[in-house]
């Protein structure tokens, strides 16, 4: 399963209401009773998050073990790759409780996810949430305020993200999408999670310094700085840039046009792409529907017109960025 070249149709992500009304005439009004029974399936969502912190917690188990000053430098690297694919995998869970899929208690779902997942990028749900229904309004125009697919992924991309100055740019963004998201924020300023998640970054350090070495709190610094923005970086970028984008075109100043795609169900879609990223085409076609129940989803939209475009909007998160990558340094 391969993508060479996005193909020339329109997916509807950028226009899910256009689907819904289509597949509403096709269905008899089946298709909205079907989607509004999907009801999230909250002890999943937190299966995940109990199975993410445990693969956490063993990291620091493991590293602390090498009796052996070599064997423990070794093990800061691999430490740092699991930290930061286990966070990236936490943070995804953020899109669940913007979408209030997190607890049935509204109050309860901002509260657990600022508690849990939240604080890990210094940030709040509310913040995020404001952010991200923005980038559902505007997916693939210029104010499309979630936007590291605007840049061509070349290998001085790739140095300015491992080298943490696209990150760093990410969060100097967040200001720059004020204007558009500033209606659905609640009240108030970013420093507050800032703060929060700076203390909790440093208590965390702190632990693992204690108990299992200098080189377990290295490797947190790293998995937190280096590893995660990596991977939130390059799966944004496989779920979104299309591989007919011009390298050299600034998408800040001019639409991309919206294209999101699938990735199937295997083991490692469902780590990189968690929380039902996955089936990120989905999600822009119904942002309601907790990713517990977007298997269900994909089953059902299979028996109807739509099922070719399913088809040829899913490959791999490899063949994505394999494809991009050629496309963009031709």
């Amino acid at each position: 399963m391969t993508v060479a070249v996005d193909l020339p149709l329109d997916d509807y992500s950028g226009r899910p209401a256009a689907l819904r009304q289509l597949l509403l005439t096709e269905t008899g009004g089946e298709y909205p009773r079907f989607v509004a029974s999907l009801d999230a399936r909250y002890s999943h969502v937190w299966r995940d998050i109990a199975l993410a912190y445990g693969a956490l917690l063993a990291v620091a188990w493991l590293m602390q073990l090498p009796e052996a000053p070599a064997l423990r430098v070794a093990a800061i690297l691999p430490g740092a790759v699991a930290i930061g694919a286990a966070l990236a995998f936490l943070q995804l869970f953020l899109h669940e409780a913007a979408h209030y899929n997190f607890a049935a208690d509204r109050r309860w779902n901002d509260w657990l996810c600022d508690a849990l997942i939240s604080w890990q990028v210094a940030s709040s749900i509310d913040g995020y949430r404001a952010v991200h229904f923005a980038h559902h309004r505007y997916l693939g125009t210029t104010r499309d305020t979630e936007r590291s697919y605007f840049t061509a992924l070349t290998p001085g991309f790739l140095l300015a993200m491992l080298t943490g100055l696209h990150a760093v740019r990410v969060l100097l963004a967040r200001d720059q999408a004020g204007p558009v998201a500033a209606p659905l924020a609640k009240p108030g300023g970013s420093l507050g999670p800032v703060l929060r998640g700076l203390a909790m970054h440093l208590v965390v350090v702190a632990l693992l310094f204690r108990s299992a070495g200098w080189e377990a709190a290295l490797a947190w610094v790293l998995g937190v700085a280096v590893v995660y923005p990596v991977f939130a970086t390059l799966r944004q970028v496989a779920e979104h840039r299309s591989v007919r984008a011009d390298p050299a075109c600034d998408y800040s100043r001019e639409d991309q046009g919206a294209v999101t795609r699938l990735f199937g169900a295997g083991w490692l879609a469902t780590i990189v792409g968690g929380a039902g990223f996955n089936r990120h085409l989905l999600h822009h076609w119904e942002p309601q529907v907790s990713c517990t129940r977007l298997a269900e989803l994909e089953r059902y939209l299979g028996t109807t017109s739509v099922a070719p475009l399913l088809a040829a909007r899913t490959t791999t998160y490899g063949a994505a960025l394999a494809a991009i990558w050629r496309h963009d340094n031709r």
